[in-house]
């Protein structure tokens, strides 16, 4: 079994384009792990060939932090003791392990992500995946529910205080209405 990961994010198209071409030359077990493939372009790619039995894929988005994208800026320590989430797509843990092991091998910190029901509503830019400090509370019935808090500039205090999760808000949408189902992790990796 090999893990494959690119040198740096790459926007969702290439990626495609490439792997559309290397899928039918494959005679090998991989699971692809470039970078940023928590994309829905991507992973709704990679469903189309879920009966490929050389090819899994567990999407994840590796957190470096240094908001730059390209060769340039890549260096050896990259991913040490960063954080990568893995998001399975539709909690399929099959290859979980594995890709956990190879994010692991080059230094980086896992985190599973979690899915809620959005108890407020939420809007954004279509381009970017946001980050958004939320509150998650389990209801009397046992619902887990997202609240996405008031005040999210970086010099409003309230929000960093009451937080205890980050809510996944991801590009390609712009409007997130009550009830919708969205993707956390804990505020503190690891708890």
């Amino acid at each position: 079994m090999h893990a494959i990961n690119a040198d740096k994010p790459t926007p969702p198209r290439p990626i495609i384009h490439i792997l559309s071409f290397f899928l039918g030359l494959i005679s090998f077990k991989i699971i692809p792990a470039p970078v940023g493939t928590a994309h829905p372009k991507i992973t709704d790619f990679f469903k189309k060939f879920e009966d490929n039995k050389y090819l899994d894929f567990v999407p994840g988005h590796p957190v470096a932090g240094l908001e730059k994208s390209g060769p340039e800026y890549g260096f050896s320590k990259l991913f040490e003791n960063r954080y990568c989430i893995v998001t399975p797509i539709e909690n399929d843990l099959t290859n979980y392990d594995s890709i956990i092991s190879m994010w692991g091998s080059l230094g980086m910190k896992v985190e599973k992500i979690f899915k809620a029901k959005l108890s407020n509503k939420y809007s954004k830019v279509k381009i970017f995946t946001h980050f958004v400090r939320c509150f998650i509370k389990i209801d009397n019935k046992g619902l887990v529910q997202l609240e996405v808090l008031q005040g999210q500039q970086s010099n409003r205090i309230k929000s960093f205080v009451k937080a205890n999760c980050w809510g996944i808000f991801p590009e390609g949408k712009t409007k997130f209405k009550k009830g919708d189902i969205i993707e956390w992790v804990p505020l503190i990796p690891g708890s």
